[in-house]
């Protein structure tokens, strides 16, 4: 079997991470920095989960705190549609081509709640978090990239 050169490889298991931990921004509103709305029915943290399936991943894990988690996941959900198959035109039945891209939730662990705060570290405590728990699932599954998104970029992720 030919195998493909390492420039070429298809990566299987790529983790998007999105960090939601940090400073607060100060906008002076009652709901969280991460949960803006930037259209009608859209969020800033919508579109980074958005960025993460448009570039591709496989899974996607947000870091937050506790207080926000049960806000941004009745908000997102538990998976995000492949934007991939979604438009497929030529299937019989497009509902059978659908990829479902799950997303896990992760807390900021309470000794670096108040000491390491940031959005880089959230990122960083993601993909520790996403690939030691696919670690223990099955080596087939682990990621062998990421891919971190902010929810304070204002752009359209299907640039992506």
């Amino acid at each position: 079997m030919i195998e493909a050169p390492p420039e070429h490889k298809q990566y299987a298991n790529m983790a998007g991470i999105v960090s939601l931990s940090g400073q607060p921004l100060d906008f002076g509103f009652e709901w969280p920095d991460s949960m803006m709305p930037l259209s009608k029915d859209y969020t800033a943290v919508e579109r980074a989960v958005a960025e993460c399936v448009y570039a591709g991943c496989e899974t996607v894990w947000i870091v937050c705190n506790k207080d926000i988690q049960p806000l941004v996941k009745y908000r997102i959900g538990d998976y995000a549609e492949d934007p991939a198959y979604v438009s497929r035109k030529f299937a019989v039945n497009p509902r059978d081509h659908k990829k479902e891209v799950p997303i896990f939730y992760v807390s900021v662990h309470p000794n670096d709640r108040f000491r390491r705060d940031s959005l880089g570290w959230g990122v960083l405590y993601g993909a520790l978090s996403a690939y030691y728990t696919t670690k223990q699932i099955s080596k087939w599954v682990v990621p062998e990239k990421f891919y971190a998104a902010f929810p304070y970029g204002v752009y359209d992720p299907s640039i992506l």
